[in-house]
């Protein structure tokens, strides 16, 4: 079970005592429960040869130029389409 699932569960049964008139003592509910901690991942940028490998199994020429972008430009799936959007809406309006 992962950590944010335990804190969640620790945080619902909380909030349940608590909707139920039953009070809890901070300080105690500190020595007494234990959470563990949250370890985040280290995000890694893909390889030279991941992105080429990419690349070379894309047959759609329109997912290709979308890859090329989020590669070269170093963005973010999300960014990269709000990016897209814009110069479309840009062109419609020249």
């Amino acid at each position: 079970m992962s950590t944010l699932t335990l804190k969640q569960w620790v945080v619902t049964a909380k909030n349940f005592l608590e909707y139920h008139d039953i009070d809890i003592s901070p300080r105690r509910f500190k020595l007494k429960v234990k959470l563990p901690k949250v370890v985040k991942k280290e995000k890694e940028a893909l390889s030279k040869e991941d992105i080429i490998e990419l690349l070379n199994a894309c047959s759609d020429i329109r997912l290709k130029t979308y890859l090329m972008l989020l590669a070269a430009a170093g963005f973010r799936a999300l960014e990269a389409l709000l990016f897209a959007t814009a110069i479309a809406i840009s062109t419609l309006i020249l």
